[in-house]
């Protein structure tokens, strides 16, 4: 038997008598903390009494509020339930390991935030990163240098190749091939900076030539600004190898020209796609969702494995 407690803070140093192998999974991104606490049949004797039927909730019980209190008492906060429902982070993981991920494209990958996240949730296949504007290529090279299986490319992606300038923003994550209209104008740090000449190209192309290799099950992560569509168009050949996608979707467009957030789904679902999970990034001043990360799966490619 086993059974999982998530909570909010390091409770290792409260309950001593635990053996410390039994504790997992303790990550800090820089923004929340989670420890994932494992109670397995071999210990749960610290409850000093047989576990059997409707005793073992009861035994459990106990034992959480043992946990809560030592930490309201030494850390001074408050722990409570968790929803059960799953973060962007853990949704990634288990479809990578429910789908059977081989190989990750990231697309718009600017600094390797999310590569690092892969690597960091244990993911350790061939990993494809992509990200045209100069400065925050520099730094996606840097985290990338030493972990041979994570390949960096400095270019953009779209439905077919050629050659653009791409509008360079303050902050550079909300760089793009298209222009803000006046909402995107009015967002901090959307000011264009300066514009930069960049390559285009597909992934089809990338496959046809073999810097990306055939038959392997990717994770299809884009996050380009108004441009996934456009990227998603430039793989119909290799769309049968992308069994998952994480597609960043503006409910109120900030760019010229970038497609509404439906029109992007139908695309996807005509491919075979189905929506997993939609997270939310920023809302407006009104509470309406600006941006969403959606999560789509190509069901058929788990009913093959």
């Amino acid at each position: 038997m086993v059974l999982c407690i998530q909570i909010s803070v390091d409770v290792i140093a409260c309950l001593p008598s635990v053996p410390q192998r039994n504790f997992a999974n303790f990550s800090d991104s820089g923004k929340t903390a989670s420890l994932r606490l494992i109670i397995d049949a071999r210990w749960l004797s610290v409850l000093q009494a047989p576990l059997q039927g409707a005793k073992i909730m009861l035994k459990l019980r106990r034992l959480i509020d043992v946990v809560r209190y030592q930490a309201n008492r030494r850390l001074n906060i408050d722990v409570v339930r968790a929803s059960g429902q799953y973060t962007l982070t853990t949704h990634v993981s288990r479809v990578i390991e429910e789908y059977a991920v081989d190989a990750i494209l990231d697309v718009g990958a600017s600094e390797g935030d999310f590569g690092f996240l892969m690597r960091s949730i244990g993911f350790r296949g061939e990993l494809y990163s992509f990200e045209p504007v100069s400065k925050p290529f520099e730094k996606l090279t840097a985290k990338s240098a030493k972990d041979p299986r994570w390949h960096v490319y400095n270019f953009a992606l779209g439905s077919e190749a050629g050659e653009s300038l791409i509008n360079v923003s303050k902050f550079s994550q909300l760089s793009s091939l298209l222009s803000a209209n006046d909402y995107g104008n009015s967002w901090q740090n959307m000011e264009v900076v300066n514009q930069q000449k960049t390559k285009i190209r597909t992934l089809d192309e990338l496959l046809d030539e073999g810097l990306i290799p055939d038959r392997k099950r990717f994770l299809l992560k884009m996050d380009t600004q108004g441009y996934d569509l456009e990227v998603f168009k430039g793989a119909s050949v290799m769309l049968e190898n992308v069994c998952c996608m994480l597609s960043e979707l503006s409910l109120i467009p900030i760019y010229h020209g970038m497609p509404h957030y439906l029109s992007a789904l139908s695309e996807y679902e005509k491919q075979g796609f189905s929506v997993s999970g939609f997270y939310p990034i920023t809302r407006d001043q009104n509470l309406a969702l600006n941006e969403v990360d959606c999560r789509l799966v190509n069901v058929k490619s788990l009913v093959k494995l």
